[in-house]
């Protein structure tokens, strides 16, 4: 990368670094698969009713944290409650403000309701990474060292080291609910100079 990360939390990072190796630790209900479709990630299915004002989330029942806790709808509630807080700042709360309410009536279902339908409601589902519940319940997400130490991500990769503006070091995490991650390691290098960049492909 030509810069260093600067917050692993995703919904106020605001810089591609950063976004680039918090993809690895966190994740959100839906993404986008190779051909632009929205498909599941932490969320194994969804329905969307009520004309488009109500989405249900049908969580994976096999997601635990690195710590180990499960994954839960618990998770969900609050990191949309952490987003939508002026408190946090988010950049991106304003895919959220149309939300009504939501409801959590099991640990493995995750409701929502918009106020009028939304368009790019599901979309926004696929820019939020879910945070753990148990473990930023309390922080000040502005001001947390949580930003660059996790300490329970859900990613196909864990944070094995950070050496600013040198190198940020993965390893994979062997509980990944998503299969076996082929790739045991990952070293990103911080070079801010294109040529060098450049020579370090030739070597």
């Amino acid at each position: 990368m030509n810069a260093d990360a600067t917050n692993l939390i995703p919904m106020v990072a605001t810089d591609a670094p950063s976004h680039a190796i918090a993809g690895w630790l966190y994740r959100p209900l839906l993404k986008y698969d190779k051909d632009l479709n929205l498909t599941g990630d932490l969320a194994r299915a969804w329905h969307v009713e009520d004309g488009g004002r109500t989405i249900r989330f049908f969580l994976r029942r096999n997601a635990r944290w690195t710590d180990g806790v499960p994954f839960s709808s618990a998770d969900c509630a609050f990191t949309l409650a952490l987003i939508r807080d002026p408190k946090t700042q988010s950049p991106y709360a304003s895919d959220f403000a149309l939300i009504s309410g939501w409801e959590t009536p099991d640990p493995y279902t995750f409701v929502v309701r918009y106020r009028e339908p939304f368009a790019p409601a599901l979309s926004s589902w696929a820019g939020l990474a879910i945070l753990p519940e148990h473990v930023f319940a309390g922080e000040d997400i502005m001001h947390t060292k949580l930003a660059r130490a996790p300490k329970a991500t859900i990613g196909p990769y864990r944070l094995a080291g950070w050496r600013p503006q040198q190198e940020i070091r993965l390893i994979a995490n062997p509980d990944y609910y998503d299969g076996p991650v082929w790739i045991a390691e990952r070293r990103v290098r911080i070079i801010p100079d294109a040529a060098t960049q450049f020579l370090e492909l030739l070597a």
